[in-house]
């Protein structure tokens, strides 16, 4: 099955692709993710310097220093009343001071505790950055529904896909479609589509989901996607999974115990994301 609606594409020639480090999307699968994380926003405080743009901990970045970082990056005068411009400096002095201050580094990340990874996991793709799933491909979406019925009326999935899926692809690797990495599969400001807004809603207390797909003719089908709880993983994925969550829901876990506030002139910190973010 091809992705006539740009989720689904088949590539056996990476299939045994031995740099593999998550056995999904670089297998399976291609997903155009825009990135929709919730953010958890800094609330603002009053700032020791009145013309403070922002501060990490007690370390303070000004208007007069702002200018200095869009000198250093040799930013045209005609671009510096761009917000996007300077929420691009103003997260970089962020993150640079966090690193400076001792406040965060890959050490740090290393140490989260790996009930909190699996907390995050279990959360879906948003929180932790990375979900496991198996999918199955009904010839309608009516049918995709049905096979969710009996996932959730407690039927074995390996019993559901082999009546009812319809894709010879996913029918090769008996529905396994593997992990997706939302770093390899993000593409901002797209509108998610229905298959991926099941990706994204799929978790521990959603475990899933169905949307309505076509095939690479272009003909009707259903999608189900049945998130894989961590303990069903193969050890080798379990660990990358849980190196990928350090790397991206990991971070946000860090940053939350790190003081980090932006005058609202330039938006908000986005403890998910690290970066500076409009408000609202």
């Amino acid at each position: 099955m091809g992705g006539g609606s740009g989720w689904l594409r088949w590539n056996p020639a990476t299939r045994a692709d031995p740099d593999s480090v998550l056995r999904v999307n670089r297998r399976l699968m291609t997903i155009l993710l825009p990135l929709t994380a919730a953010a958890l926003t800094a609330g603002c405080s009053t700032f020791s310097d009145n013309d403070a743009v922002a501060r990490v901990e007690s370390v303070e970045l000004s208007s007069d220093e702002l200018d200095d970082l869009l000198d250093e990056q040799e930013v045209p005068e005609d671009q510096r009343d761009d917000l996007n411009v300077a929420r691009a400096a103003i997260s970089g002095w962020i993150e640079s001071t966090a690193v400076e201050e001792g406040l965060f580094s890959t050490d740090l990340l290393q140490e989260i505790p790996e009930e909190d990874l699996f907390a995050l996991y279990r959360r879906g793709l948003e929180a932790s950055g990375v979900v496991c799933a198996r999918l199955l491909v009904a010839p309608s979406l009516d049918g995709a529904e049905e096979a969710a019925d009996r996932l959730d009326s407690g039927e074995e999935f390996a019993t559901v896909f082999e009546e009812l899926n319809t894709d010879p692809d996913l029918g090769a690797v008996a529905g396994e479609a593997g992990c997706f990495d939302i770093n390899q599969v993000v593409t901002p400001g797209s509108e998610p589509s229905n298959e991926i807004r099941a990706l994204l809603s799929v978790n521990a207390s959603n475990p899933v989901a169905t949307a309505s797909s076509a095939t690479a003719d272009g003909d009707d089908a259903g999608l189900l996607i049945a998130y894989s709880p961590p303990e069903d993983l193969p050890e080798q994925d379990l660990e990358a999974v849980l190196d990928l969550i350090r790397q991206t829901g990991g971070v946000g876990l860090v940053l939350d115990d790190i003081d980090v506030h932006v005058d609202s002139r330039y938006g908000t910190f986005d403890r998910d994301t690290g970066s500076v973010v409009p408000l609202g």
